[in-house]
């Protein structure tokens, strides 16, 4: 399974340079974007398998291991 397209929502407030708010959730120093993003990509792969997954990486293994 690969993501073919993922998607970054931030309640940023007023942005007044809107390349580096860009720059801040696409780089290095995203790493504020990091716990909403996991918690998104889990819940996409609930929707998809049914299973929640409660363990990083999301592997097919250890996917298979949370299906039981």
């Amino acid at each position: 399974m690969r993501a073919r397209r993922i998607w970054i929502a931030a309640d940023l407030g007023e942005v007044i340079n809107p390349d580096g708010a860009a720059n801040q959730l696409e780089g290095g120093a995203g790493e504020p974007s990091f716990g909403p993003s996991v918690a998104a990509i889990a819940n996409a792969i609930h929707d998809a398998l049914g299973v929640r997954p409660r363990a990083m990486p999301f592997t097919p293994e250890n996917l298979a291991a949370a299906m039981g």
